[in-house]
């Protein structure tokens, strides 16, 4: 189980309460504790609101789905919002607490949004697979909350920007624009700072922090031709993701990737796009003839 949280998470010591962190059993929740002053209040003026939709975006729940409108509100628990390839999607949270930038080819749904009696505001998402962009203020309330689950763990912060990304594998790339955050996993915790990435695999403990590759770069051999296929082999930075014409390519913790793709008759070129964690992107061009075997 894997905790990220932001170095301003913690709660202030005071002579009633200390900063103490809670991993939940299920999905490890970061949470401080809350007295009985403090109880939770139902879900209900909470939400996330669609200022942006961008290609093919879905909004669904439990009973039904339908496209995405600018305006559209999540609010209740497990609703949620997916991204097509090419699409992309902004969600506003309630009282401009901040921004959540939702790549392509991202799920995400409503954990919690709920308050407390002081007026704290307690906000839980999921991302299962996909990359998002949170820039959140720094909350006034020392109780207030945002927390983000991935399959890996949780992401919790009081005030940052920062990106979190999750590979199909559920490997999992945290990296930080401004403000700092903790990941933790595995017993072991590492400071993220501005500007840095770390890396964690599920059932490992978080890599050291390396550089954000703001270049993109993509190292590539000559493709190989076997039969209608052509086979790909390469290396990008460990922290960023690998998209094949929108779909995303599975890589090992270096960085390292290998796969095939099928050759059509007039297909001669496929798009290879590079992502880091905090959402930019960059293309390159494959050729899809070879010549070798």
């Amino acid at each position: 189980m894997l905790t990220i949280r932001s170095k301003t998470t913690l709660c202030l010591r005071t002579a009633l309460s200390s900063a103490v962190a809670v991993l939940g059993s299920a999905v490890g929740l970061w949470m401080c504790p809350v007295s009985a002053q403090q109880l939770l209040l139902p879900q209900g003026e909470r939400w996330l609101e669609v200022e942006q939709a961008q290609g093919r975006v879905t909004l669904w729940d439990r009973q039904n789905q339908r496209p995405a409108q600018v305006g559209d509100r999540l609010q209740s628990q497990n609703s949620g919002l997916s991204t097509a390839a090419l699409s992309a999607s902004t969600l506003g949270l309630d009282s401009d607490i901040g921004r959540v930038q939702v790549a392509e080819n991202t799920r995400l749904r409503v954990s919690n949004l709920t308050s407390l009696r002081n007026g704290a505001r307690i906000t839980a998402l999921q991302i299962d697979q996909g990359q998002a962009r949170l820039q959140i203020r720094r909350f006034t309330n020392p109780d207030s909350r945002l927390e983000i689950n991935t399959p890996a763990g949780t992401a919790a912060v009081r005030g940052t920007d920062f990106g979190v990304a999750v590979a199909p594998s559920g490997k999992t790339s945290i990296g930080t624009e401004s403000g700092a955050v903790e990941a933790e996993a595995q017993g072991v915790s590492v400071m993220v700072n501005p500007g840095f990435a770390s890396i964690i695999v599920p059932g490992e403990p978080p890599s050291s922090p390396i550089p954000i590759d703001r270049v993109l770069r993509l190292q590539i051999r000559p493709p190989l031709q076997d039969g209608g296929r052509i086979r790909v082999s390469g290396r990008i930075d460990p922290a960023n993701m690998l998209l094949i014409n929108n779909v995303p390519v599975e890589t090992r913790l270096d960085g390292r990737f290998r796969f095939s793709v099928a050759t059509l008759p007039r297909q001669r070129l496929a798009v290879l796009t590079v992502q880091n964690v905090l959402g930019d992107r960059r293309d390159y061009s494959l050729s899809l003839r070879s010549d070798r075997r």
